[in-house]
């Protein structure tokens, strides 16, 4: 399809009377289409951004009750309450600056511009085509899922809570509505940091939750907040996943009701599943529930995530020791010579993505991303049509495997990259 058909395809639908009208211009770039939702502190539309031409989710801090669209316009009033407008805004701007330092992390959706305009605030994101995980249960019998399908999925997100927590934040809103799946590859994007906090171990300022999946601690304006509370509400959309239901939700089990296990509820837990490491991550008393989202994943799985747990000063002090580079090598493909660019990655880039030259048909632009944090180096495939191999072995697209000195990455039937260390 064309670029401007698609342009027009993605902007056509119908917007509700507090949304921006369609083929609104906004900051001389982003063309309006339709409204992807509208929640109680803003408006998300699809839009086209004339200046990339490309599809991006732009949301636009719209909080309801005390705002409203000037008539004629695309401005904002506030009204009488303009002190509580601006609070909140306060908090619009932090989301979108939270998620924005985690560019180019392959699972945590990318914040890409944030600007003012209209008497309010605005951040375009990457557009996601694909699907939230509640939705895609809906689509399951009995509202159940095989682990072997949902396995990649909570692999990506605990990869993107680790990298979350380790930097300080706290998301406090983990659920299947927030785990999105896209269609192409299988990549999980994990979205909506509005109820974040950032500072691991302090206190609520507001009750934000989601009933059925919120820990108790989050039910109180004093309590006390940090990875184990994600743990929880993670724990819990494992289990609706496997469950087909939700356990009692935090209130109902502190007044005495008991979630039945997997095995109560007729569902045989899956091979190398280990049902206690559930039943602990949803432990009432923070104390009793685990600490670090790697460790209950290992423990649930019997699998390593790659990464050493905890926020100390084993990464640091691995990437002052040594570092790891990606030496690219020559590969052939369909008689046509691929030529990478030497890459000498010693963690300076955020990001890496490798590419083919342009001009091959059928062949993707972008096939596997590179990245490093904490002195270490990860891999993850984009969905690569002709497959990416790791040691010679297929992997497989959106999880996240660490590279070794010494590994081998090909495409296809060739080897092209090797991992070293200097």
């Amino acid at each position: 399809m064309a670029k401007g058909n698609l342009r027009e395809l993605f902007l056509s639908g119908r917007n509700s009377p507090r949304a921006l009208p369609q083929r609104y211009l906004l900051h001389g770039r982003y063309t309006i289409g339709s409204t992807l939702g509208e929640g109680g502190f803003g408006i998300t539309y699809r839009a086209w951004d004339e200046r990339e031409n490309c599809r991006v989710a732009l949301k636009e801090y719209m909080p309801a009750g005390i705002s409203d669209r000037v008539k004629g316009s695309g401005e904002v009033s506030s009204g009488k309450d303009r002190e509580h407008f601006e609070k909140y805004m306060d908090r619009f701007l932090e989301e979108a600056q939270i998620i924005y330092q985690y560019r180019g992390h392959p699972n945590i959706v990318e914040v890409r511009h944030l600007f003012r305009e209209n008497n309010t605030a605005y951040y375009a994101m990457e557009y996601l085509d694909g699907s939230d995980l509640r939705h895609l249960l809906q689509r399951q019998p009995g509202l159940r899922a095989g682990w072997e399908d949902l396995k990649p999925v909570f692999s990506q997100t605990v990869h993107a809570l680790r990298t979350v927590h380790q930097s300080g934040i706290v998301h406090c809103d983990i659920s299947p509505d927030n785990i999105v799946i896209l269609r192409k590859n299988g990549q999980v994007k994990l979205i909506d940091f509005g109820a974040a906090k950032t500072r691991i171990g302090g206190m609520s300022t507001q009750i934000v939750l989601k009933r059925g999946y919120a820990p108790p601690e989050q039910f109180s304006l004093h309590g006390d907040l940090g990875p184990w509370s994600d743990i929880y509400a993670l724990a819990v959309t494992i289990y609706s996943c496997l469950a087909g239901q939700l356990p009692p939700g935090a209130i109902e089990r502190l007044s005495g009701a008991r979630e039945k296990t997997l095995s109560e509820l007729g569902v045989r837990p899956p091979e190398n599943f280990d049902e206690r490491a559930l039943q602990k991550a949803m432990a009432l008393p923070v104390k009793d529930r685990y600490q670090d989202v790697g460790v209950f994943w290992s423990e649930l799985t019997g699998e390593p995530v790659g990464r050493e747990s905890g926020r100390g000063t084993s990464g640091s002090a691995a990437a002052k020791s040594r570092s790891l580079i990606l030496l690219g090598r020559t590969g052939i493909w369909e008689n046509e010579r691929f030529r990478p660019e030497p890459i000498l990655y010693a963690g300076k880039k955020a990001q890496c993505l490798i590419h083919f030259p342009p001009g091959i048909a059928g062949i993707g632009d972008v096939h596997f991303r590179v990245w490093s944090e904490r002195g270490k180096l990860f891999l993850t495939d984009m969905g690569s049509g002709c497959a990416t191999y790791l040691d010679y072995k297929k992997i497989t697209p959106g999880l996240v495997y660490e590279l070794r000195p010494g590994s081998g990455i090909r495409i296809g039937e060739n080897q092209i990259f090797e991992v070293m260390e200097l």
